[in-house]
């Protein structure tokens, strides 16, 4: 079998820190940029509990809590006095 020739960094029992995979340059700021405002809060916390909405099995969720589907989709509705908006209130004033 011929031998393989290793190059000195193989042999080299030190570990190998992969280049950066991020660019060099950082990116350029977003207008707007660091102020954490109520409606900034509320609007966020809508996506994320939109977001949330659509990625769960509400029928399973429904069930772990002995709701029904729609008791869990009227807690979760836009517009009432329910879960969803004591969610965003608490977001809002956080």
């Amino acid at each position: 079998m011929p031998s393989v020739k290793r190059s000195a960094s193989e042999d080299s029992l030190e570990p190998h820190t992969p280049p950066p995979s991020s660019p060099t340059h950082p990116t350029p700021a977003v207008k707007g940029e660091g102020e954490w405002t109520p409606e900034k809060k509320e609007a966020i916390a809508q996506e994320i509990i939109l977001a949330g909405i659509k990625a769960i099995d509400t029928t399973a969720v429904a069930a772990k809590y002995d709701l029904t589907r729609t008791q869990l989709a009227n807690a979760l509705t836009p517009g009432r006095s329910n879960l969803r908006l004591k969610l965003i209130k608490a977001a809002r004033d956080c």
